[in-house]
């Protein structure tokens, strides 16, 4: 471990300049002779990687309100999957700091670890237990303000699938998921929901399937109390009904369906409640055997409440979204993608006290539409070694000039894995 310490020593620094990005890259260069390839049967694997972006409007302000900075990234992570019998444990865990070149309050570490026990009991009667743990700041995209906000969110689960006969599955389980801020943030507020989950599903000889499934959640708000001054409530129920169909339609090509109804009530305020259609379309297609193209449709409606400060313009947004992603791998080491994507947010949901006599003021919905564009290349010199380049451009227009902006990064990266 070594080699790591003396790394991270480079990367670790508050403002690290060229120079020194440079040198740490020489340093895993050097070090590239000593260490054996990893295999890609092995069980535990652990990987280390350096970032460096360079972010022309960090804060996603308008034009005028333009700050960029230089942000770098050292990450360290331990990957591990083994089977034993019938059973099968997974961990894929990861530490990431973070240093911000001019803005180093917003300096913080993140982690990301996901484990899970994929167990069995028969063939036929199997399932997972699961833990999903994040800890990332807000991005400024949607969290406006300049302050450091880090989020974390907990996800427990458990399901489980009975094959009861030819292709007929049956299907449940329960999840619980915790979100909370450092800082408020009144539009996407802490909370905790209990999930209960349950459906039938059919498998095809062809490996198509078509699954009917129904979710049930109660949430509460954390660290809030109901306040009908700004119609903040305690808690939600929600229900999801939902429809998949995978159709393979060919050996090249598949589709992924998901169409269904969403509906949320609150405790208290009925005019925060909403309700609608939601799902997505994917297609895969493998044009050759060096080309992969994937395209998807999705609308969602998403909680985002806004009080008193806001002006009361909603409690919630339906999302519109279109993308392709193709990429082209021209050789077994190197891989090109290209992304493209539209976005179009509705908010609804606004809202009007009652105490409020002479009216409310006229704001009318904010409606925001975002275009995102981005080019990536990925290189493997040796097994253990990837080394990665990106840019990306997004641009958010919006029917209220305070929320458009421009937005252009660049970005670098190597990882090693051993």
């Amino acid at each position: 471990m070594r080699f790591l310490r003396e790394w991270f020593r480079y990367v670790d620094g508050r403002g690290m300049n060229r120079r020194g990005a440079a040198a740490s890259l020489a340093l895993l260069a050097a070090l590239l002779p000593r260490l054996a390839a990893a295999d890609a049967q092995d069980t535990v694997s652990v990987f280390a990687s350096v970032d460096r972006m360079w972010d022309n409007n960090l804060f996603r302000g308008p034009a005028g309100w333009k700050d960029d900075d230089t942000v770098t990234s050292s990450r360290i992570g331990l990957r591990l999957n083994k089977a034993y019998s019938l059973q099968r444990f997974v961990l894929d865990a990861a530490v990431t700091k973070y240093n911000f070149q001019k803005n180093d309050h917003l300096n913080y570490t993140g982690m990301n670890h996901k484990a899970a026990w994929l167990w069995s009991v028969t063939p036929r009667l199997h399932g997972n237990w699961s833990l999903d743990y994040q800890r990332a700041m807000n991005n400024f995209t949607d969290y406006t303000g300049r302050q450091k906000n880090v989020r974390t969110t907990k996800n427990y689960r458990f399901d489980a699938v009975w094959e009861v006969m030819g292709g007929w599955q049956l299907q449940g389980g329960v999840s619980r998921y915790e979100q909370k801020n450092e800082e408020i943030f009144l539009q996407e507020g802490d909370y905790d929901a209990n999930t209960a989950e349950y459906g039938v599903k059919y498998v095809f000889p062809s490996g198509s399937s078509v699954a009917l499934l129904g979710r049930s959640s109660q949430g509460k708000y954390a660290n809030r109390t109901v306040n009908a001054i700004n119609l903040i409530d305690s808690g939600f129920d929600q229900q999801n009904t939902e429809l998949r169909l995978t159709w393979l339609a060919s050996a090249k090509s598949r589709f992924d369906l998901n169409l269904g109804h969403l509906n949320r009530e609150h405790d208290h305020f009925s005019v925060r409640d909403f309700s609608g259609t939601v799902g997505s379309l994917d297609y895969t297609w493998a044009a050759t055997g060096k080309i992969r193209v994937n395209a998807n449709v999705r609308q969602s409606l998403n909680s985002y409440q806004e009080g008193w400060s806001q002006g009361w313009q909603s409690s919630y947004y339906r999302s519109r979204s279109y993308g392709i992603s193709p990429v082209w791998q021209p050789t077994a080491k190197t891989s090109v993608r290209a992304g493209l994507r539209w976005e179009n947010r509705d908010f609804r949901g606004a809202i009007c006290p009652a105490w409020m006599m002479g009216g409310c003021p006229s704001f009318g919905g904010r409606e925001d539409t975002s275009r995102q564009s981005s080019l990536s290349v990925d290189w493997m010199p040796y097994s253990m070694l990837t080394l990665s380049a990106s840019v990306q451009k997004e641009r958010r227009n919006s029917n209220r000039d305070t929320y458009d902006f421009d937005d252009r990064t660049v970005n670098f990266s190597a990882q090693l894995t051993f």
